[in-house]
């Protein structure tokens, strides 16, 4: 069995967090490391565990989705 896609999400819309929770909660193959509501955040997380895929909002207020990548 392969292992799950691990899958970070940034974005400091809460609504928008909610909702690509909710659609990748749907797939069995994915596993969500972390739900982050802004770029420093969502940084400090991924060097700590990167994933394998990272969901992030562009416009941010602290750092940017551009920045933080």
């Amino acid at each position: 069995m392969k292992p799950p896609i691990s899958i970070v999400i940034v974005d400091d819309e809460p609504a928008y967090r909610s909702a690509l929770q909710k659609a990748v909660g749907t797939m069995p193959e994915c596993e969500i490391l972390a739900v982050c509501k802004d770029g420093e955040e969502g940084l400090q997380f991924c060097l700590n565990t990167p994933p394998d895929v990272l969901l992030t909002d562009v416009n941010m207020p602290r750092m940017d989705g551009v920045e933080m990548l």
